[in-house]
């Protein structure tokens, strides 16, 4: 069903990109920000602007008239948590431009109210709790950031005639933007190395995932309030980027205490860290499935080396250079018994002697 659908931070990292998504579904898109003629250049769809600050006060009676028939809020208003020093300034304007802002927003729509309500919030939700691991349904934390999360919750919750989803957000990585490209360059240029202590949890989700799931949460009335949006394993379970980081240790020797050691949990409760995750189902559907990758690598590796042989075999068969050609026939023999031996050991470990 096509619907008409409001976006504030629609110039942003994620709005465009969900913006694009849902006009190419028929959507017809309605966009509030501060500067039109930015958001004409930067919007990358057709959609109707309002300009309008709602850091400053709700919108008025004109302007809400743009707004008849709108059925959906996507609110992902909110100055960028990654710029600049958290000085008492830059606190007032990530609460402004995320609290007040909602608050503005709830009370433009005092006399008529959207069906959906989704509004951006963060897994800063939960704060840090060192290897504890966290759903939508763990306490939220303590702190500036924790606090920020639950205030702006409760403003999106202010929306009450409307089903209202708070979409727990993870850091998000593209290519094009979000902490992957800030890091990117520095890894590149030979910089790059383990963020703080490089112990901590780091729940992440690409940029086209979490449109998916936004768009899902649109299309599924059975949604729950609060969604944690970052990547998960197909059967639902989280697998933090640390524990993915323990299996790839896990495979080298098997010895599942020390891959923990190793992927940075506390040598003390390194055995009973390592018993835990083993136990997991997430963690076992992604050792399979890692296994499945490194065979599949080493089949297309395998092929493409045959392959490139055999070519320089049949040239030099062609040309009458037979001494290049019982060359070729002898690496080629090498490679295949190597690759098929590899293709064993990433198929059965146990049996190479460097597992033992």
């Amino acid at each position: 069903m096509k619907m008409k659908i409001l976006m504030t931070g629609a110039t942003g990292f994620v709005g465009q990109k969900l913006g694009l998504e849902l006009v190419k579904a028929g959507h017809e898109l309605v966009v509030i920000s501060r500067q039109s003629l930015k958001a004409q250049k930067s919007c990358p769809f057709p959609c109707q602007i309002i300009e309008a600050d709602l850091n400053l006060a709700p919108l008025n009676k004109t302007q809400m008239e743009a707004l008849e028939g709108v059925e959906v809020v996507y609110n992902l208003m909110g100055d960028s948590i990654a710029e600049g020093s958290w000085t008492e300034e830059k606190q007032k304007s990530l609460r402004d431009s995320r609290i007040l802002a909602t608050q503005h927003l709830s009370a433009s729509f005092k006399n008529s109210h959207p069906k959906v309500m989704i509004s951006a919030s963060a897994i800063g939700i939960y704060g840090h709790r060192m290897d504890e691991e966290l759903n939508e349904a763990s306490e939220p934390g303590t702190g500036f950031l924790p606090q920020l999360c639950q205030d702006w919750e409760a403003e999106a919750r202010a929306f009450h005639e409307s089903r209202v989803v708070n979409a727990r957000i993870g850091l998000v990585i593209s290519r094009e933007g979000g902490i992957l490209k800030e890091l990117l360059p520095v890894f590149q240029a030979g910089g790059g190395g383990a963020l703080a202590g490089g112990k901590q949890w780091m729940s992440w989700i690409h940029r086209d995932d979490l449109v998916r799931a936004l768009i899902f949460v649109l299309e599924h009335e059975e949604t729950g309030s609060h969604l944690p949006v970052y990547q998960q394993e197909e059967i639902g379970l989280q697998l933090s980027i640390k524990r993915q980081y323990f299996c790839r240790e896990y495979l080298v020797d098997r010895n599942a205490t020390q891959a923990a050691v190793r992927a940075g949990y506390s040598v003390k409760t390194a055995r009973q860290q390592a018993a835990q995750i083993m136990a997991n189902e997430a963690v076992r559907v992604f050792l399979n499935n890692l296994m499945h990758l490194r065979e599949q690598s080493l089949q297309e590796s395998a092929e493409y080396v045959v392959n490139s042989l055999r070519d320089i075999v049949g040239n030099a068969v062609a040309s009458g250079n037979h001494r290049e050609a019982l060359r070729g026939l002898e690496l080629l023999g090498k490679h295949y018994r190597l690759f098929t031996d590899d293709a064993q050991r990433t198929r059965y470990p146990m049996t190479d002697k460097r597992f033992s």
